[in-house]
């Protein structure tokens, strides 16, 4: 079967290059590794949620600075550093390789908002497909997403461009946010005007703390 990714890419079984480590990556590694691609992320420093990843053998992760020649057995390539001159850089190294390419924006829009909102949505069974209706417009609408591993984090590619995201990822034995952290997180960005999605796996309400973030 032919497992293709929504750049309409057969990837399955495949390289690809995910230059950067942070949150904003975190949506475009997931889709690709759902289209059953090889993943390598190159990034000096990342996210809780993708060293699990990497950790668990689910992606290659390599700590550095991004060459030109990382691309030279990659069929694709992502650019999410967050840093506009680095993503132009991947992009014309991927250009001059004639390597297909995509960019992550992270630009930001100003925004008039004068009443900010927390919306807590569960990611139901692990299928990106199965969130709700409702679950996807919050995330679709979010200013701030604040996630950790456990959601199905290919729905973060549903995020507007300029939306933020933040992993708070628990990792057994290694990085972890306190949940006092994340509660903190969610009332300083919708006292600042913002609509905030929590987004994590199953039901927030078993065994996801969504009391306490209530």
């Amino acid at each position: 079967m032919t497992v293709t990714t929504p750049y309409r890419l057969d990837l399955n079984g495949r390289e690809v290059v995910v230059c950067g480590g942070s949150s904003a990556a975190i949506g475009p590694i997931a889709e690709l590794r759902d289209a059953g691609a090889l993943v390598t992320v190159i990034a000096e420093s990342t996210v809780p949620t993708i060293d699990d990843l990497a950790d668990r053998g689910l992606l290659h992760l390599e700590s550095r600075e991004f060459d030109a020649s990382d691309l030279d057995r990659a069929w694709f390539v992502v650019a999410a550093t967050g840093e506009a001159d680095v993503d132009e850089a991947i992009v014309a190294a991927a250009e001059t390789h004639r390597i297909l390419h995509s960019r992550v924006c992270t630009a930001s829009v100003d925004r008039l908002v004068t009443t900010g909102s927390v919306t807590l949505v569960g990611g139901g069974p692990g299928d990106p497909g199965l969130v709700t209706v409702a679950g996807r417009d919050a995330i679709e609408n979010a200013d701030v997403i604040i996630t950790d591993r456990l959601a199905p984090v290919a729905a973060l590619r549903w995020a507007r461009d300029d939306a933020e995201i933040i992993d708070v990822a628990k990792i057994p034995g290694g990085r972890s946010t306190s949940q006092d952290e994340i509660n903190r997180l969610l009332i300083e960005h919708a006292k600042s005007g913002k609509r905030v999605v929590r987004f994590k796996g199953g039901d927030n309400f078993v065994f996801g703390r969504g009391g306490e973030e209530l």
